[in-house]
C-alpha cells in the first residue's frame, strides 16, 4: 500500500508543478511596436492576432505589455481589449493610467484570464483599489469568446496632451495548461 501512496503523491506534485508552468505564445520587447501621436482620442496602437485553437477551454494566460510616452507633460491611460473587431468597441479587460509623476515607463498586466466550455473568456480583478482596472473586487468578468475561433488584443492609448507620443515597446502573451 505505501509504494502506491508514494507514486500518487509523486504524480499529484508533478501534475501542481506542470499547472503552473508558462509557456510564452507571443514575445517582443526593446522595440516601437506601435505609437500614437497628434490627439486625444483613444487610440488603437497594436492589434495582436490569436489564432483558432491556441488556446484551449481550461487554459489560463497571462498578459504583459509595457508601454513608454513623452516625459514632459500630460497623462495616459493603456487599455487591453479582448475581442474579434480589432479596435476600441472590443471588451476591455485591462486598464492602466499613468499620471505625469510616473507616466514615462508603465506596464499593463493581466494575470488571470481563463477561457471557460463554451465561449466565455472569464477575467479576474484584482482585490484593492491601488490600480483602476475592470474590477476590483475579485469576482470575474466574463467576455464572449472562443479559443476555437481567432480573436485579438487590442492595446490602445489615450493621452492627455496632443503633442505627447505613447509607444507599446514590448509584450508578452503566456499560455498556463490545464489538465
Amino acid at each position: 500500500n505505501k509504494p502506491i501512496s508514494i507514486a500518487t503523491q509523486a504524480a499529484l506534485a508533478l501534475k501542481a508543478n506542470l499547472q503552473n508552468v508558462e509557456q510564452i505564445i507571443r514575445s517582443k520587447s526593446n522595440g516601437t511596436f506601435g505609437s500614437h501621436t497628434g490627439d486625444t482620442a483613444e487610440t488603437v496602437i497594436a492589434v495582436i492576432d490569436i489564432d483558432a485553437n491556441e488556446f484551449e477551454a481550461g487554459d489560463w494566460m497571462t498578459l504583459l505589455f509595457s508601454g513608454e510616452k513623452n516625459v514632459n507633460a500630460g497623462n495616459v491611460t493603456w487599455k487591453l481589449r479582448a475581442g474579434v473587431n480589432g479596435n476600441t468597441s472590443d471588451s476591455q479587460i485591462a486598464i492602466l493610467t499613468a499620471t505625469s509623476g510616473n507616466s514615462r515607463y508603465s506596464a499593463l498586466y493581466r494575470g488571470r484570464p481563463q477561457f471557460l466550455t463554451g465561449n466565455k473568456l472569464r477575467i479576474w480583478g484584482f482585490t484593492g483599489s491601488a490600480i483602476t482596472d475592470i474590477s476590483v473586487s475579485g469576482a470575474p468578468n466574463l467576455v464572449s469568446l472562443t479559443p476555437t475561433s481567432a480573436w485579438k488584443l487590442t492595446v490602445t492609448a489615450q493621452l492627455t496632451v496632443s503633442t505627447e507620443t505613447a509607444s507599446l515597446t514590448g509584450y508578452r502573451i503566456g499560455k498556463i495548461k490545464s489538465f
